[in-house]
């Protein structure tokens, strides 16, 4: 998501996008084992989602991807999981996807039907090193979908074109943590889902100079992404080369907007920082805040950390300390986003740890958020590597009938 600066040391690789280490060869055994820990609980029913969507612009429809991922003896697994909040339960059913297997960065198509992810011998995210391969897989969302490739080795962070015609895939060829710096190029790529079987078409070049991951606005104009600073460019034809959008001394996990209004706009994190705009001027520390920009470096708005939990954090055998956002990212809805929560513990005769603990939606407008998921209290014991948890929660919802953007929610 996503989130930075770089560095190397002996076999591991730092990046701030997830702000957790990185295993040099994170490819997961082909016999399909797993370890233990981490299993989803999912702590809102499913009529309080529904309520929380409808009551900001949705119908209370709508699904949520995210991937498990364990990191166990330097080796990472990555499962894909979703969520589909128009099931008739109580509690929302949490599906896997076993043969999206090693999925990242998932993203759901406009039409709610697909997810597309990538998949490689490293991360597949912005702020990858050079030796990472990146291929895009597309799968239904269903248990028993089998994906099929779309690119290979070239494709870091697919996320889908909104408002086009046909099916299309966005990807870069390189995830630089600094995008707009002329490394890579971002592609596009057709896909027909009208028959049986998806018909892949040939990925075109959508621009030339630099890999900006992100995505693409609503209405084509903009690209973002970017790591360790977040890049935008006007592709329409003002711009012909992207710069920094933001003036904070590190931000990462860039996600484009999907409002119609405010189309040249972005998601991200940073650092430690404060802004006049957020809070009245009060400092955050590292990823404490998200944050919505625009294209002109105005800062829009924040949304802080959740300091109430639903459930308390504390447990029989660790004590909570800190918590930051992770892996924010806006949704098909302009009012909705969702992001996961690290949270840092001090367990009984251990050391610390920080895992990507818990999902959260969070309604942008009315700056409200709702927990949905975390890891199931009796199974967690906090024995696993600090870079396991959820990471990549992306969200689809269904509009309202007639729904129509407020010209004013976000003001630039």
């Amino acid at each position: 998501m996503r989130r930075r600066g770089f560095l190397f040391r002996a076999v591991v690789y730092v990046s701030c996008i997830s702000g957790l280490v990185l295993c040099d060869n994170p490819t997961e055994p082909d016999d399909g084992t797993e370890p233990a820990g981490f299993e989803p609980w999912v702590t809102s029913s499913t009529q309080e989602i529904r309520n929380f969507l409808s009551g900001g612009g949705g119908s209370g429809n709508g699904k949520l991807v995210f991937v498990k991922r364990i990191l166990e003896d330097n080796i990472s697994y990555y499962n894909l999981y979703y969520l589909d909040f128009s099931e008739d339960t109580d509690t929302p059913t949490v599906h896997h996807i076993p043969a999206a297997k090693g999925a990242q960065v998932p993203v759901i198509s406009p039409d709610g039907n697909w997810v597309v992810y990538a998949k490689g011998n490293l991360i597949c995210e912005a702020g990858a090193p050079p030796s990472s391969k990146s291929s895009a897989y597309l799968c239904r969302i269903a248990e028993d979908a089998v994906p099929i490739q779309l690119v290979a080795d070239s494709a870091f962070e697919p996320r889908f074109m909104q408002n086009a015609d046909k099916l299309t895939v966005i990807f870069t060829t390189r995830a630089d943590n600094f995008a707009w710096r002329g490394i890579g190029k971002t592609m596009k790529l057709e896909i027909d889902v009208s028959g049986p079987t998806p018909v892949v078409g040939t990925p075109k070049v959508l621009f030339a100079t630099a890999a900006f991951t992100g995505g693409l606005s609503a209405d084509g104009k903009f690209l973002c992404g970017g790591g360790g600073n977040i890049g935008m460019v006007d592709i329409s034809g003002g711009d012909t080369v992207g710069d920094t959008i933001t003036d904070f001394a590190q931000a990462c996990n860039a996600s484009i907007s999907s409002s119609t209004v405010f189309t040249n706009t972005a998601m991200y994190l940073t650092t430690a920082a404060s802004h006049p705009n957020i809070n009245g001027g009060q400092a955050w520390q590292m990823w404490q805040v998200i944050l919505i920009n625009s294209f002109n470096k105005d800062v829009l708005k924040g949304y802080w950390y959740p300091t109430q939990f639903k459930i308390p954090l504390d447990t029989s055998n660790s004590t909570y300390r800190k918590a930051m956002w992770h892996h924010c990212e806006w949704s098909n809805h302009p009012y909705f986003a969702a992001a996961t929560l690290n949270i840092r513990r001090t367990w009984e005769g251990t050391n610390a740890t920080e895992y990507q603990e818990q999902i959260y939606l969070i309604n942008l407008k009315d700056s409200v958020c709702i927990e949905i998921l975390r890891p199931d209290s009796v199974a967690y014991s906090g024995i696993l590597e600090d870079n396991s948890g959820y990471f990549w929660p992306w969200l689809w919802v269904v509009p309202s009938a007639g729904f129509q953007e407020d010209p004013n929610w976000l003001k630039l």
